[in-house]
């Protein structure tokens, strides 16, 4: 990808000052209005110790991005919110937070979480990558599924929601794209709603609203 394509640029720029601006647009915003999906982020974008690679998908909060870590070569799913930013220390600090013990979540059907944080600017949630894509897709190219595999997928759902409630997180937004499917086919819970953090208390309890699905 080049980024030479600013018609304000002297033709004798040095190559330093070429290399500082393609390494300022890879990095994506500090501050400011949050950006819209995919401005600054593309293949190859390097997050903190995170290397994109993939996009794997797009939601109303972000983007979902194959990564690897740059020190130990972990590939991790990598979901960064660029339509979400903190705008408090105290709601960045609660994101976090929920990160922490949405981590603590160990059960082998719930999509292991590492953490949330904010890395460049951009609060991003790292958790087990899962191949197999998502009950969604299963069914997106199967039709209708037959009743034995969807007690057997329900069963491992509730499984691992009640993991979850065990150590006190409730599950914010069920729904068939939030349920993942690992290599050999087992239903895993996924996407804890830690996003949700990050919206102001007034979004949350606003009369009319509806937080998650």
């Amino acid at each position: 990808m080049t980024f030479d394509n600013n018609p304000e640029r002297s033709s004798g720029e040095s190559p330093e000052r070429e290399k500082l601006a393609e390494q300022e647009a890879l990095a994506g915003p500090l501050s400011g209005d949050p950006a819209e999906p995919g401005e600054g982020i593309a293949p190859g974008t390097v997050l903190a110790h995170y290397r994109l690679t993939d996009l794997l998908g797009e939601g109303g909060f972000g983007q979902v991005w194959r990564a690897e870590h740059l020190e130990d070569g972990r590939v991790v799913a990598l979901k960064v919110l660029t339509k979400l930013q903190a705008d408090s220390t105290e709601a960045l600090e609660r994101f976090k937070r929920e990160g922490r013990i949405a981590a603590s979540i160990n059960h082998p059907n719930s999509v292991y979480v590492f953490g949330a944080d904010q890395l460049d600017g951009y609060p991003v949630i790292s958790q087990e990558l899962m191949v197999g894509g998502t009950l969604a897709d299963l069914i997106d190219e199967k039709g209708r599924l037959e009743a034995e595999e969807v007690v057997d997928r329900i069963l491992e759902i509730i499984e691992g929601l009640e993991a979850a409630h065990q150590i006190g997180v409730l599950h914010r937004d069920i729904k068939p794209s939030n349920c993942f499917l690992d290599e050999n086919g087992q239903a895993k819970i996924g996407d804890y709603g830690l996003s949700k953090s990050l919206v102001s208390e007034t979004d949350l309890t606003k009369t009319s609203s509806f937080l998650g699905t």
